[in-house]
């Protein structure tokens, strides 16, 4: 599937509430990979993600795509990307692979 982007998020973890913003990650090791994209390819699709965040209807917007997956692939077509990856930019990336794995990630805390 070929998509015109302005915004790619992958997160892991599912991430609450399901619209654009995600506020919240109850579980890290859920084996889910969170997808919301913000896509050009519509028909005045400035127009229709100012509408969508106006009048609270994101989630369901033709613009907005709020998706799952254990893995995403990306490639860019025409310039490369600046991807971030835990908030430092990488520049010049063509293509970038993701997968997630369910429990595979150890959390240690101190106990209160």
């Amino acid at each position: 599937m070929h998509h015109k982007l302005w915004i790619l998020y992958i997160g892991r973890g599912r991430y609450y509430p399901r619209d654009l913003a995600p506020l919240t990650r109850p579980v890290l090791d859920d084996g889910v990979l969170d997808i919301r994209m913000v896509t050009a390819d519509e028909p005045f699709a400035r127009l229709r993600l100012l509408w969508a965040v106006l009048t609270g209807t994101v989630s369901t917007s033709k613009v907005t795509h709020l998706s799952e997956a254990r893995e995403i692939s990306i490639e860019a077509i025409g310039e490369p990307l600046v991807i971030a990856v835990d908030g430092e930019p990488l520049p010049g990336v063509r293509t970038a692979e993701f997968t997630v794995r369910r429990r595979a990630l150890r959390v240690y805390s101190p106990i209160a």
